[in-house]
């Protein structure tokens, strides 16, 4: 699978972000004769704010809350995983996050956040699950899914470097059967380790150059994958605040 995420970001006031993304996935088989897709995935958009920043002596606190909604942008088939490139499924998120900053440039997050996700409709009117037997409909119960994460970063002037471990937990669904292709609304969990670099040019400072890695450590009804993935980031004012 590879995938293209193409993000911006918006800073509305000091403390709140509006943020759109739109993904291009595609994917392929590196074996066998199964065709791979490729297209646009779901268009999303989030707020992000941060209610609370304070300092207590050389250490500092911050809180954040994001919601957003991400919906599928075309028409891309969800009944083939592997090879799809999305759920299909019209998803609302909520998340909250501490953020702590220590001295020598040391900082820690937590987060935890809840997806709830609209039914899904296939291009065929049965269907069968492990879990609850015969369905003689083309619309199938997509199950919520709640996620954690923790992170361990340093930053010092034009670079930041950021290890992590996450969690992704299927509140419901159904598993794969034997000598069966995955299916939309399995019950799809892993824990997964990670870390990413960040670094800002210092003879052009609106540009950045990020990396990332990550490793499923374990799970259920999903691949022990390891992706690498590296971005461009440019950052410019959009105006000036007016002086008071």
């Amino acid at each position: 699978t590879q995938s293209s995420q193409n993000m911006v970001a918006l800073g509305l006031i000091p403390n709140l972000n509006v943020i759109a993304a739109l993904p291009y996935i595609s994917t392929s088989a590196s074996a066998g004769t199964m065709a791979g897709h490729r297209g646009l995935q779901d268009a999303s958009l989030w707020l992000k704010y941060q209610p609370f920043e304070h300092k207590f002596g050389k250490v500092g606190l911050k809180t954040f809350v994001s919601g957003g909604i991400s919906t599928p942008s075309s028409n891309y088939s969800v009944d083939f995983l592997p090879f799809s490139i999305g759920l299909g499924s019209t998803v609302g998120t909520g998340n909250a996050a501490v953020h702590v900053d220590f001295p020598l440039g040391i900082y820690t997050t937590f987060q935890g956040g809840y997806q709830y996700r609209s039914n899904v409709t296939l291009d065929r009117d049965y269907y069968y699950t492990d879990t609850d037997g015969d369905f003689y409909t083309d619309e199938v119960l997509m199950p919520n899914v709640a996620n954690y994460a923790a992170m361990l970063g340093w930053v010092r002037k034009t670079l930041r470097v950021e290890a992590g471990y996450s969690v992704m937990n299927t509140l419901g669904g159904s598993n794969i059967r034997r000598q069966d292709m995955p299916f939309v609304s399995n019950e799809m969990d892993a824990s997964r380790v990670g870390a990413m670099f960040q670094y800002r040019v210092p003879s052009l400072p609106i540009l950045g150059l990020t990396g990332n890695v990550g490793y499923v450590l374990s799970g259920k009804n999903i691949g022990q994958t390891l992706a690498f993935g590296g971005g461009v980031l440019i950052q410019f004012n959009c105006w000036s605040p007016k002086a008071k």
